[in-house]
């Protein structure tokens, strides 16, 4: 830290000056903590407010710097709601829901995934899709017990809705986002709750340009589909993820778990 660096030579001078003054001393300690408790309130707020100042870029090139903003990062996160991109795509990146294998072991994971989640978001058309088949499942249930639970989790499940044409939602739980992704998501964040599920391809792509994905769950499924919508097809820079872990299921699909790099230089 840059102030540390001018500070500490400058009190070891005046300690060899002053001696047995311990009065003077006993000043400078306090000074050179005081400096360290400066440098370190700014680099939590340069880190909250999305600073990318001198002194920043200065411990930044350094490996103990970049550690500090990694755990500063951290800390700040763990303090919000999750905020998890859940998506499907075929092996060759397409976002195809009829190309996907949805058997009972895919449907208990995306279970477990809606019961440590309190909010589901959507675009218009992946929310149109959904209240399209699963309302009907809840009212005449298929009797396939991991399909049935889903859809009452779905159902149940607390949803916002991104869209600039429709004017109201009438599936149970659904709401339509009344400010830009951007507001809707961090105010979100900052409510207490479970994790905010992103179901969307449209609007992952979207929260990963606004650094605002805590986590993605990539269900990669056995399946070359050669057309269709293309998850990443609007992302052109790169992105570094750090792997969490992996998921294999017995139809061959698996899912990927992974967090963003802390060394990005996002938030």
């Amino acid at each position: 830290m840059p102030l540390i660096k001018v500070t500490l030579p400058i009190l070891l001078r005046r300690f060899k000056r002053v001696k047995g003054n311990y009065i003077q001393l006993w000043l400078g300690v306090k000074l050179f903590l005081y400096f360290v408790k400066v440098t370190i309130n700014h680099a939590e707020w340069a880190t909250s407010a999305g600073v990318a100042s001198a002194g920043n870029k200065f411990y930044l090139a350094h490996p103990a710097g970049r550690k500090l903003q990694a755990g500063l990062n951290s800390q700040i996160k763990n303090q919000m709601r999750k905020v998890i991109a859940a998506m499907n795509m075929t092996l060759d990146g397409f976002c195809d829901h009829t190309a996907m294998i949805a058997d009972d072991e895919i449907h208990q994971h995306y279970n477990e995934l809606l019961r440590n989640a309190d909010t589901l978001i959507y675009g218009r058309i992946t929310y149109q899709l959904m209240e399209s088949y699963w309302p009907a499942i809840v009212e005449h249930p298929t009797g396939n017990e991991a399909l049935d639970q889903f859809a009452v989790l779905i159902h149940n499940i607390p949803k916002v809705v991104f869209s600039h044409t429709l004017k109201n939602v009438g599936w149970k739980n659904a709401k339509l986002a009344r400010r830009g992704i951007k507001e809707e998501v961090e105010a979100l964040r900052q409510q207490p709750g479970k994790s905010i599920v992103v179901g969307s391809p449209a609007l992952i792509v979207g929260l990963m340009q606004l650094d605002l994905i805590d986590e993605y769950q990539l269900s990669v499924q056995p399946t070359i589909a050669g057309k269709g919508l293309r998850l990443f097809r609007d992302i052109n820079h790169t992105i570094r993820l750090k792997l969490l872990s992996t998921k294999t299921f017995s139809c061959g699909a698996i899912t990927f778990y992974y967090e963003p790099d802390a060394f990005n230089g996002g938030s």
